[in-house]
């Protein structure tokens, strides 16, 4: 009967979308149809749900889980899970349990993701395949940025559209780099 949101999103670029995603503690990933409140939402993820992301358009959406596990899938209008690929980088550094992405809201195509005392960027979401396969991610377009913040792990990560060159990520140190 209740339900913790870890995350929520709306859809980028749509203030009147009805789309909007959350990720939910042990409870996976659920999406909002609808502006109309007695709609339910449909389960678009599982596991715990984490960070979520609806690039406008809704060409695809993004959830992760637990353990650093992100997938991008395209879902319909009725919130059908149409397919889906899982496609974290292939790293060997442990993920913070729910570990931390951001989409670019200038291209709604690049994605950041944290991991350990790096930053990892996909600079082509759309042109990943889909392959339906939940287990092993597909790695195509990642590469590693070059950030300095001792070792202290990444744990917050934010890009202003009005500034998009600028990623700001914090630390488990409390400090803020840009």
């Amino acid at each position: 009967y209740t339900s913790q949101f870890y995350t929520v999103a709306i859809e980028e670029g749509a203030a009147t979308s009805p789309f909007i995603i959350g990720g939910m503690q042990d409870n996976g990933t659920y999406m909002c149809l609808s502006s109309d409140p007695a709609t339910p939402w449909a389960t678009v993820g599982g596991g715990d749900g984490s960070y979520c992301a609806i690039p406008e358009g809704r060409e695809f959406m993004l959830a992760s889980t637990q353990q650093g596990k992100l997938f991008k899938a395209q879902v319909d209008d009725l919130g059908n899970v149409a397919q889906f690929e899982r496609i974290d980088p292939d790293i060997t550094v442990s993920y913070n349990f729910i570990n931390q992405f951001v989409l670019d809201p200038a291209t709604n195509n690049e994605l950041y993701w944290a991991a350990g005392t790096k930053v990892y960027r996909n600079t082509d979401l759309a042109g990943i395949p889909y392959n339906n396969d939940y287990y092993e991610p597909d790695t195509t377009n990642w590469e590693v940025l070059s950030v300095a913040v001792g070792t202290a792990r990444i744990t917050a990560l934010d890009i202003s559209l009005a500034q998009p060159e600028a990623l700001f990520y914090g630390t488990t140190s409390g400090r803020l780099y840009r």
